[in-house]
Order: structure tokens, then sequence, then C-alpha cells
């Protein structure tokens, strides 16, 4: 293995942002070297992969080389970040005046409209403590209960969080599943304005009563 120099530069070649570990190919040359989520020094983002790097090499205490001090080398603005931020909150806000307009033409119990109220703020801090546990290397929020508080109706404040927050805004496998529940429930919320939603509609006035 080349020795690698103290304040050495690499690439950022393997992520695991469950696990908050990867490895890094220095640019000297040589072996992948591990580095951990709490040796990332760039306080507010996450590393991902191809984020070209400065670390100091180090060794745990077994002696296998690992990267202290890990901060990127140029860090990475998304310009276009408070852009994608301000278009998912509209496109939530504009979800959400729609069922607001359905309950006040009376298509819909007002139990719908708060039901998306609270179950998108109670997401919305959901990502925030998932993000704040990432960072601080505590138990993670499993990505199957985000999933199903976006499906039951949370998913105009998981939108907003993703890019508000950048979290869980580039991993491709949780982003499709959460389209996925996405689709599921507008399909649900078209079914209950078909004649065949109806009864489910009138069996919630009267659970509910003046509440729905």
């Amino acid at each position: 293995m080349k020795n690698i120099q103290p304040s050495s530069k690499g690439v950022i070649t393997k992520w695991n942002d469950d696990k908050g570990f990867g490895f890094i190919a220095p640019e000297s040359g040589g072996r992948e070297v591990f580095f951990h989520i709490s040796s990332f020094k760039n306080r507010g983002a996450r590393p991902s992969l191809g984020l070209k790097v400065t670390f100091e090499p180090q060794s745990d205490t077994q002696g296998r080389s690992r990267a202290g001090k890990v901060q990127p080398l140029r860090p990475k603005r998304d310009k276009n970040n408070a852009g994608h931020a301000v278009n998912a909150f509209f496109t939530s806000a504009l979800f959400l005046i729609i069922v607001a307009a359905l309950v006040g033409l009376g298509f819909m119990p007002k139990l719908i409209l708060w039901l998306y109220l609270g179950t998108s703020l109670l997401t919305y801090i959901m990502y925030a403590w998932d993000k704040s546990a990432a960072r601080h290397d505590r138990r993670r929020t499993p990505e199957a209960t985000l999933h199903w508080f976006a499906l039951l109706g949370g998913w105009p404040g998981a939108l907003f969080a993703q890019q508000h927050l950048r979290h869980k805004s580039k991993k491709q496998p949780f982003r499709v599943f959460f389209w996925l529940t996405v689709a599921l429930n507008i399909c649900a919320l078209c079914y209950l304005l078909t004649p065949h939603g109806g009864w489910l509609l009138r069996d919630i006035n009267q659970l509910f009563g003046g509440f729905a």
C-alpha cells in the first residue's frame, strides 16, 4: 500500500448513508480508505459519491487505516436547491388547497383535510429528526415508517422536507417508493370522489359527526 501523506486528497467512491460509512480513493493512489460519518466535518451536508475531499490518514486501535477530518475539497453548493424547495412548497400547498376546496364544496369531509395537514406536519418533523439522527450517529427512523406516513397523507410534508432539509432527496430507491406512495394516496383520494367511494365518506360523516 502506498503511503498517504497528511492532508491527502481523494474521492468518495463508496457511501452507505443508512449505516454512515464509506470509502475514499486517495488521489495519490493505493487502497481505498475507510471513513465514518463522525469524521465528516461539513456541517449541514452529507457525503456523496464522487465528492472530492481532503482527509487526514489515521489508524484505528487495530492498526487499520482510516480517514479522519474528512472535508469537501470544494463544498458543492446546489444553486438550484432553493428553487427545488420553493417548487416543493408550492406543489404541496397547491394540493392542500385543492383538498380544502373539495371540503368547502362539500365533496369531502373536513376530517380528510385535517388528516393531510396533521400527517404532513408530523412527517416533516420525522424527516428533520431523522436527518439530525444521521448527523449525530443516533438511531434512525426506518424508511418504511416514512413511507407509511407519506401513504397515509403526509406526502406533502415529506415532499417539502426532502427539498428544504436536503434529506432523502437523491437516494433513488427511496424516491421510487416515495412517489409510489404519492400515487397510491392520490388514487385513494380520487376513489373517495366516485360513487363507489361515496359510502365510505358517508360512514366517516356518521362516525365523526360535526368534526368530519
